[in-house]
């Protein structure tokens, strides 16, 4: 759906929104080709207002996208007990129980049953009574999970099918043309509430279905509470409104107690090892194997049974129902670039046989039987090219990084074409990698969360580990390389950046990406590197921190977690004895700053992390963040899962409001005064010269801790 507008230009899918010039019309002339018409000026003009909404969206979320084919779904008379309970729901639902909470582990086949269920509604069949309004499958590895666009999303599916809402939303745009940027509350007021409660639109048209696919990979665990909240609250205010939700994840606690503060939802668990799972699996497996004799007939005896007995019962009793393990042991055996299924298939049994002798059941990772064969899969790949693999994967993990594509992904690491697809070449099985011809659209992609989870588990993916010391190691000298090529006396020249792959169009754009994930790459791994690595990138380093203006950088970042790095991994490196000959920044006491040097017309950074087990405070000392994110601090050693602590923390980027450069200048000035000898950072020279210190703050019961970075100009 995300992609259907060109669709809808050749077709008449848009009702104009009120009645046509010329309607039978005889004899009239048209010149220059130019239509003159009111329903074709209408037309174009709603195209125009559906394009503007689809810069919102989710991109390759819906369930039937291009960017997600071949999506997972049920295979044929598979899931049908929990199918069939689900179109119950949809047939019978009545308030307040208008949500189906469709739960269960990583790799059960959540998934593959919404997706089923959601192509279901477009199939020949009898009046159902309810009709599909939206799906949205959020995807963290893929980074479909930005929750700002969850909302626009839907209003997009919503408008390609109901005339009705399409004219409704047509008319908001217009008014509001800022309308998707707003808050997610207020989205939802706007673009579900007000034409399903109040405009009562599409009311007399049977219940509309709204389905949501792995919630808990949606970014923010925050964010995730807030739109259970928001459709549970929706329910309960609008009982009379026809919508019912289908919304999948996993059991996270955050997601099950968000549930249980609403009496709105009936839960559906998605088991690993019922029988009818175990049933559903063997079924796959017969037909899979029938179709890998199929495709690969050379490789098979007639007088040989394959596989054998004994072969098939083994995987079938280690799958044990669980789909992820399945698909992943087919995907493996059916490789076309090995095409010997025979040999795979003992690969494979020689993997598992081992765990399942030890008893997969019982044990405290329900995964093990899918890590080992995960292990196998890398551990096939030659040692000289795994260091290059991980690199590229951690890449498309590291959640302040993101590519746009696999051709940015290689030039962060300097690599050519076919350096890329050697490292991914037996990865095939775990991967979508796209075509030499399409890596300037997609990146490579993890065809399940559960490969996900391991590659970033170090007790599950041992030298596999992605955040490793070595990979720390990584980071820092390619970050360094890029940066040293694009800074300058004259400030940060992202076009100096050199290219290892050359994309076919938008040279700028591909090495402006680069640049920004460079400097997150820098601030974020200095510290965390080993020590001869730091001495080796060391003199590029100093060169590139005396010329470094960090509001031209922050504001090509414009991420909080490089703020966050920056701010207290170089404080810990000025004071390094290493770093007095760099001469970029020097520490002063807070009564000697002169609060008149403060440009008050600048770009400023102000950052608020907050301690709350409970809900976040409203005081945010007067200024107004764009971003808010939970955070929670753990334990150590054994006590590794224990939260000790939760909270908030919040940014403000660019230039502030008067009123919130009022309060950074009231905040400089009582410091100097309540604690004079505080330490504070003079970074840069110049018109290019900040200044960088922290506050804290009790408010009530609660703790907050500002870091500031403020223009702070030479006179």
């Amino acid at each position: 759906m995300d992609s259907d507008l060109s669709q809808m230009n050749r077709s008449n899918n848009i009702a104009p929104t009120s009645g046509a010039f010329f309607q039978s019309a005889q004899h009239f002339k048209v010149e220059s080709s130019v239509f003159v018409g009111h329903q074709i000026n209408i037309y174009h003009s709603d195209i125009a207002f559906l394009e503007k909404l689809a810069l919102y969206i989710i991109s390759g979320a819906s369930f039937n996208s291009s960017t997600r084919d071949p999506p997972p779904r049920c295979h044929p008379q598979t899931r049908t007990t929990i199918l069939q309970r689900i179109h119950k729901f949809l047939a019978t639902a009545i308030a307040p129980k208008r949500i189906l909470w469709l739960c269960g582990y990583a790799g059960v086949g959540k998934s593959a049953i919404v997706q089923t269920v959601a192509e279901s509604f477009s199939m020949p069949t009898q009046a159902l009574g309810y009709h599909l309004g939206a799906a949205v499958f959020f995807s963290g590895p893929n980074n479909h999970n930005d929750p700002k666009w969850l909302f626009p999303t839907m209003a997009y599916q919503l408008a390609t099918q109901s005339p009705a809402y399409r004219e409704f939303i047509i008319s908001q745009l217009a008014t509001d043309p800022l309308l998707c940027e707003k808050s997610m509350a207020e989205q939802f007021r706007l673009l579900l509430v007000v034409p399903f409660a109040e405009r009562r639109i599409d009311r007399d048209a049977g219940s509309l279905v709204i389905m949501l696919d792995g919630l808990d990979e949606c970014k923010g665990d925050r964010e995730q509470v807030e739109i259970i909240t928001l459709v549970s609250r929706f329910i309960i205010q609008h009982p009379d409104v026809p919508i019912l939700w289908v919304i999948a994840s996993r059991p996270e606690p955050h997601i099950r107690n968000a549930f249980s503060r609403f009496p709105t939802f009936l839960e559906e668990t998605v088991p690993i090892d019922s029988d009818e799972a175990c049933k559903d699996v063997e079924l796959y497996l017969h037909r899979s194997f029938d179709k890998i004799q199929e495709d690969y007939p050379e490789c098979f005896s007639a007088q040989v049974q394959w596989p054998s007995e004994k072969q098939f019962l083994i995987l079938s009793t280690v799958t044990s129902g669980h789909f992820a393990l399945a698909t992943t042991a087919v995907c493996f055996m059916e490789d076309p670039e090995y095409g010997n299924p025979v040999l795979r298939l003992e690969e494979v049994l020689a993997v598992v046989d081992y765990h399942s002798a030890a008893g997969v059941k019982g044990t405290a990772n329900p995964l093990a039987a899918l890590d080992t064969l995960y292990t196998r899969i890398l551990s096939s790949i030659s040692k000289d090219i795994l260091p290059t693999t991980l690199r590229i994967l951690a890449y498309n993990h590291l959640g302040s990084l993101s590519s746009p594509n696999l051709r940015a992904l290689a030039n962060f690491w300097r690599l050519g074409q076919s350096d890329v697809y050697s490292a991914l070449r037996k990865l095939h099985s775990v991967l979508s990698v796209p075509t030499p011809d399409l890596v300037d659209d997609h990146n490579i992609r993890i065809c399940h969360r559960s490969f996900s989870d391991y590659l970033q588990d170090s007790k599950r993916s041992g030298s596999f580990y992605l955040y490793s010391r070595e990979r720390y190691g990584d980071w820092l000298p390619a970050g360094v390389r890029i940066l040293y090529q694009a800074v300058s006396p004259g400030g940060l020249i992202p076009e100096k950046i050199l290219l290892s792959w050359l994309p076919l169009e938008e040279k700028d754009k591909t090495q402006r990406h680069i640049l920004k994930n460079a400097l997150q790459a820098v601030g974020g791994n200095f510290l965390g590197a080993p020590e001869p690595v730091q001495c080796e990138v060391l003199p590029h380093l100093a060169y590139i921190l005396k010329h470094l203006d960090l509001v031209e950088a922050s504001s090509i970042v414009r991420s909080s977690g490089f703020y966050i790095h920056f701010y207290y991994r170089f404080r810990e490196f000025l004071d390094d004895p290493r770093s007095c000959e760099l001469g970029i920044a020097r520490v002063v006491h807070a009564d000697q700053l002169d609060s008149s040097h403060i440009a008050m017309d600048r770009p400023c950074f102000v950052f608020l992390q907050e301690a709350a087990l409970e809900e976040p405070s409203t005081d945010k000392r007067g200024f107004n963040p764009l971003d808010i994110i939970p955070w929670e601090q753990r334990e150590s050693g054994e006590l590794a899962e224990q939260v000790t602590e939760r909270g908030i923390w919040c940014h403000a980027v660019g230039s502030l409001n008067p009123d919130g450069m009022k309060q950074i200048l009231l905040d400089v000035r009582s410091l100097s005064v309540d604690e004079p000898s505080s330490e504070v950072y003079i970074w840069g020279f110049g018109e290019k010269r900040v200044i960088l210190f922290e506050r804290k703050f009790t408010v009530g019961p609660v703790k907050q801790k500002c870091i500031y970075i403020v223009p702070y100009p030479e006179p």
